[in-house]
């Protein structure tokens, strides 16, 4: 029985060490150490929209620490009379489509050739963003 002790406080003792849990967190750890990461957030607003086409400003923001930038790319889409609009959820027209919602389109070709990709479908939403 004696033996039996020592042996199972060594086991013990090498469960511990090897657990991840007790592992040393990259970066430093703790407040105050290590950078922040970077986080990414892009958004799509209509910046104008006429009967034939629209246009969307692709904002691509990065937060990294206390930097923010903010890089706006303004993407123009033909509108057909195959496009299909949908504003919160329903079924809309393009009139409706205003400056400054927040938006999605669906397009045949890549964004930003010449001439602009026809809008398969555009997909709004009525919050504003500014």
């Amino acid at each position: 029985m004696p033996r039996v002790f020592p042996l199972l406080t060594v086991l013990l003792v090498s469960m511990v060490a090897v657990n991840p849990c007790f592992a040393k967190k990259k970066g430093g750890g703790g407040k105050g150490k290590g950078k922040a990461p970077a986080v990414h957030a892009e958004r799509d607003k209509i910046s104008s929209v006429s009967a034939q086409f629209i246009s969307v400003v692709h904002e691509k923001m990065n937060y990294a620490g206390k930097k923010t930038s903010i890089t706006p790319i303004t993407y123009t889409y033909t509108i057909t009379k195959f496009t299909t609009v949908e504003i919160d959820g329903k079924r809309s027209t393009v009139a409706d489509l205003k400056r400054g919602m927040r938006v999605t389109v669906a397009a045949s070709g890549a964004p930003g050739s010449e001439p602009p990709p026809a809008a398969g479908s555009i997909t709004a939403t009525r919050a504003f963003s500014i």
